[in-house]
């Protein structure tokens, strides 16, 4: 009798257990259809902390976290560039040369600036005392600190291709990001936005602190704030507003891409723990209107609709330091653009991550 006690207990035990997994099931199938798009991480070219990418006219890539990689062309693998000091803490490009800012071994004390030219860094003289670097059309932006890091105040310089340093503004705030269209570049600060020439445009309702810029190629500047993106298509007469997903911290990246003639979408990375956000923007030959804040993979969109439970197992619940888009040479085999973004430290999944639309649809390590 107890061995039959024992045996129907352990059918209805069974019996329950199959019951639950069933409505289990039913009730987390995200979760099932996110493990489903699992898949192996590749071993990874570039780990730590991704603070910049530039893309050269030839499709030759170059990113650096502290150190400096370059991918040549439009496939094959990162290899690492020997560097003149210690670090690279940022990396420009003036649509021409590479530029790398370089520091002393303390990760602190600038070492200048160096133009990359064949496979030789060269010195621009008169930069010893920039402690940030931004990218320009037909020059590079230049920061010097008088004071400390967090009540200092920056004077903004440009480089130009024979190595002369133009003084630009003083006095400014510290600085975020810049943006490129064409022959027209500006660069930000927390407090401002300035063209190549140094001169403030006008910030209509941005009342928070700039935490980034980026540009479409028809000269559509865009401006982020912890809460809200802006839009500006006549350089800051008017200014459009869409709330975003909010950024914490203070810093954050954008990055454009063009999707047709007529739409584009805003990628917004900051210091937040679900990837990142994108805002479209339809009607550019006309007046460009932007969409509600969205997730990857819905709308106008950097991701395919069929790669998001991907996205969201992959990056979308890491926080991102940066985001990048190549559309110059993004890769063989029919890619019309690819998605690149820095991860923070997080479980060792730190470093450059990519996204090849066409030819390897899904997010993993570079």
């Amino acid at each position: 009798m107890k061995l039959r006690t024992r045996t129907a207990t352990a059918i209805s035990l069974i019996a329950a257990l199959a019951a639950s997994l069933i409505f289990a099931s039913c009730q987390a199938s995200p979760i099932f259809a996110a493990i489903e798009k699992e898949v192996a991480l590749e071993k990874p070219s570039v780990t730590g902390y991704v603070t910049s990418m530039v893309i050269r006219s030839d499709g030759t890539k170059f990113v650096t976290n502290g150190r400096v990689y370059q991918k040549a062309g439009a496939d094959g693998s990162w290899s690492e560039l020997d560097l003149p000091a210690h670090r690279c803490l940022d990396l420009a490009y003036d649509g021409i040369d590479v530029y790398g800012l370089m520091t002393q071994d303390d990760w602190v004390t600038p070492a200048g600036i160096y133009r990359y030219i064949g496979n030789t860094w060269e010195k621009v003289p008169n930069t010893d005392s920039m402690v940030r670097m931004l990218s320009g059309a037909a020059r590079v932006f230049a920061f010097s600190r008088a004071g400390d890091a967090s009540t200092g105040t920056y004077t903004a310089s440009s480089i130009d291709g024979a190595n002369t340093v133009t003084q630009l503004a003083t006095d400014l705030a510290l600085p975020t990001g810049s943006a490129v269209s064409g022959a027209t570049s500006w660069f930000s600060t927390t407090a401002g936005i300035y063209g190549q020439t140094g001169a403030a445009i006008t910030l209509g309702s941005i009342t928070e602190d700039i935490l980034a810029i980026t540009a479409s190629p028809g000269g559509i500047l865009y401006a982020v704030t912890k809460s809200s993106l802006y839009q500006t298509p006549d350089g800051g007469t008017t200014w459009a507003q869409a709330e975003h997903n909010g950024i914490i911290g203070g810093s954050a990246s954008l990055a454009w891409l063009q999707k047709g003639a007529t739409d584009g979408v805003v990628l917004i990375a900051g210091a937040k723990r679900d990837g990142y956000s994108e805002i479209s923007v339809s009607d550019l030959a006309g007046t460009p209107t932007m969409s509600a804040v969205h997730d990857p993979g819905e709308g106008v969109s950097s991701l395919l609709a069929d790669d998001k439970s991907q996205y969201q197992s992959a990056v979308g619940n890491k926080t991102l330091t940066s985001i990048f888009v190549d559309t110059v040479a993004p890769s063989v085999g029919g890619n019309a653009y690819v998605v690149y973004a820095g991860v923070a430290n997080d479980r060792g999944y730190d470093g450059l991550w990519a996204y090849y639309p066409d030819t390897r649809s899904e997010w993993n390590r570079e």
